[in-house]
């Protein structure tokens, strides 16, 4: 079970080389559609670590509170560069560095956030540059 979780990781780390090296290209409407769906994937991670450690499920460990609060910045950094709200190479710089953060999390040893490595890998769906080309 545990590769399963760690490959999503793998999967998402590739899929931001692929961006950063401008391997990623999409048409306006697949870049559209895929970062749509990005930003509802995210949200799994981005959120619900707040909501747990939020509501004290975890027994008040104050350490995984910064943990969620710290997948909940990455999220919306990650949504805000996904959605441009901002000039284009800042919402580039966003999306990269919220998605590389929501890595970086997704990677520390703990089981209940391991499981929410699939929905970060899926949100790598949205680490794509429109194809000035058109095609």
């Amino acid at each position: 079970m545990l590769p399963l979780f760690y490959g999503a990781l793998l999967i998402g780390a590739w899929l931001l080389v692929r961006d950063i090296t401008g391997r990623s290209l999409a048409s306006h409407a697949s870049t559209r559609l895929r970062r749509r769906v990005a930003v509802v994937a995210a949200a799994g991670p981005g959120i619900a670590p707040v909501i747990y450690f939020g509501t004290r499920s975890n027994g008040g460990a104050p350490a995984l509170s910064v943990l969620g609060v710290g997948y909940l910045l990455f999220y919306i950094l990650f949504a805000l560069g996904l959605l441009e709200l901002m000039p284009s190479d800042a919402a580039r710089f966003a999306r990269r560095a919220g998605y590389a953060g929501l890595l970086v999390l997704g990677a520390l040893p703990s089981w209940g956030l391991l499981y929410l490595t699939p929905f970060t890998a899926v949100a790598a769906a949205g680490l794509v540059q429109e194809d000035a080309s058109g095609g």
